[in-house]
């Protein structure tokens, strides 16, 4: 019995730490219940400005910009890769609007300044938590793809017969290129 409650408390304490802001990256949006089943989401990490010479990594060119997805069903936790996501060279924090509504999620990333005159390409890393095994349509724009002027990155992912794929698309403008 005794076995069973330091358990317990052993496993709220991790739930907790995984959405402490002071002790790691994984961030729970504000008003999140980490014990709920609500998805929700947040930025696990991102690059620094990438060098613009030839590829990137051996299966995406710099001229793409990418999906990458991992799904773990058992967790219910998708990880996403953004791959080549565009920013100004100098964008201060990285951040980002993650929503869902129905099977949609909506990724809104953001840069803290915008005076820069160059444009850079990072990589960014999410993490979605209490995602169901099904079928997503899921759109990411920012300060460049801003879906407007530019259309966002967007891609139906199913969820129930891959956990895992890349989607890419091929911009033909700055920073983009081969």
């Amino acid at each position: 019995m005794k076995t069973n409650y330091i358990l317990l408390f052993t496993i709220s304490i991790i739930f907790f730490l995984s959405c402490n802001p002071e002790v790691n990256n994984n961030v729970c949006p504000p008003n999140t219940d980490p014990f709920g089943t609500d998805p929700y989401g947040a930025i696990r990490s991102h690059s620094d400005c990438k060098e613009m010479s030839g590829k990137i990594n051996s299966q995406v060119l710099n001229s793409d910009e990418c999906i990458y997805y991992q799904y773990f069903a058992e967790y219910k936790i998708l990880y996403i890769s953004h791959i080549n996501a565009a920013f100004n060279c100098e964008p201060g924090k990285i951040s980002s609007k993650i929503s869902f509504k129905d099977n949609n999620i909506f990724i809104e990333e953001h840069q803290e300044k915008s005076d820069a005159r160059c444009n850079c390409l990072y990589d960014i890393s999410y993490e979605l938590r209490n995602i169901r095994s099904d079928i997503y349509f899921l759109s990411i724009s920012g300060p460049i793809i801003d879906g407007v002027t530019h259309p966002s990155l967007g891609v139906y992912i199913d969820l129930t017969q891959k956990a895992e794929d890349t989607y890419c698309t091929t911009r033909g403008f700055y920073p983009w290129s081969e």
